[in-house]
């Protein structure tokens, strides 16, 4: 769910935006375009370094929590602590599609906006996968 936040808020953005909003406000996309594109190709090769730093992100705050908790610590807190770190790492990469999406509400191109979303999701799913894969180390017996 995660995942698909971000797609489904420029769907509804999209629709929002071709169906209620006044033809005035057209005139002001229309002026606003090139610079929202130019920002919104910006925002989808931020996005790239920031799953890089949403998967350290999630794998300091995981190791310094279960640290913290030390080897006794419940199954529950573990897991919770596990998702936790997940929804605060999954931020990053999402932060920048999500200015795509205002700059899309302003009139960037499509194109730019759907890539910024697009490797958004890649990013959430990649560090979904790494916090799947290193579940046999958090789940295993602690010395």
């Amino acid at each position: 769910m995660i995942a698909v936040s971000v797609p489904m808020a420029l769907g509804t953005a999209t629709h929002f935006v071709h169906a209620y909003a006044p033809m005035d406000l057209q005139d002001l996309r229309d002026a606003l375009a090139p610079a929202c594109t130019s920002l919104a190709w910006a925002l989808a090769w931020l996005t790239v370094p920031c799953i890089a730093v949403g998967l350290a992100t999630r794998r300091w705050m995981l190791r310094r929590a279960l640290q913290r908790m030390g080897p006794t610590a419940p199954p529950d807190a573990v897991e919770r602590v596990r998702i936790t770190t997940l929804f605060v790492a999954a931020s990053i990469p999402q932060a920048p599609a999500i200015v795509a999406l205002v700059a899309a509400i302003l009139g960037a191109d499509a194109h730019a906006v759907n890539i910024a979303v697009a490797v958004s999701t890649l990013g959430v799913v990649v560090i979904g996968l790494d916090g799947l894969l290193s579940l046999r180390t958090v789940l295993a017996p602690r010395s």
